[in-house]
């Protein structure tokens, strides 16, 4: 038997009682905004931001940490983005990113596993998640045959600003995995070739949390 569907208990009250009436539980989730089950009973998780939302967690480092964890927790992780990217002079609207940077941080997430999906306002949003829920509750669906691009490993560690390819292998190398990576403190960090006081810090934040 499949496993119940949720939406956590502190989303916005207009995207709850919707998807309740659609038979979603509400329930304070550990990651992610909602789940459900996929046929397999393995869970899927979907994070909810608006265009505005997404910026503003994307600038503060809480995106990241947001979607790394529904990547540990999922082999389905997704990102829902609701809204229209507005843009003055090659600036989004508001925000300190042009619409490259924007695309190219969402590119390296697809790398790290996390599957976009697009939604024009609040009942799109809600109607996309339903949509999700029935697709991914399918004996067979495309997604399944369709893998992440890359070494999820070196994606992840090149989301550490200065961190390249060479440097994200080196730590792979030295650690061999990345539990070791987010486990080192810094000092242990600063032994691999390439990898200095900045670049520890920056590593030590991005897993923790916390500055080093």
């Amino acid at each position: 038997m499949l496993s119940p569907r949720y939406v956590d208990s502190r989303e916005a009250h207009w995207r709850v009682v919707p998807l309740e009436r659609a038979g979603f539980q509400k329930r304070q989730l550990t990651a992610g905004d909602v789940q459900f089950p996929e046929f397999t009973g393995e869970i899927v998780l979907i994070e909810h931001k608006t265009v505005a939302k997404l910026l503003d967690d994307m600038a503060s480092g809480v995106l990241v940490r947001q979607l790394r964890r529904m990547c540990e927790e999922t082999r389905w992780p997704i990102l829902l983005i609701e809204g229209r990217w507005q843009q003055t002079e090659g600036v989004l609207l508001n925000t300190q990113y042009s619409w490259e940077q924007a695309w190219n941080m969402l590119m390296t997430l697809q790398d790290m596993g996390v599957r976009l999906q697009l939604a024009t306002g609040p009942e799109h949003a809600v109607q996309r998640i339903l949509e999700l829920a029935e697709y991914y509750a399918k004996d067979y669906h495309p997604s399944a045959a369709r893998a992440p691009a890359g070494d999820l490993r070196i994606a992840a560690l090149s989301l550490v600003h200065g961190i390249d390819r060479v440097k994200a292998g080196a730590l792979l190398g030295h650690f061999s995995n990345l539990a070791h990576i987010a486990e080192a403190a810094p000092l242990e960090l600063e032994k691999v070739a390439g990898i200095g006081p900045v670049l520890s810090g920056r590593i030590h934040k991005f897993f923790t949390g916390r500055e080093g």
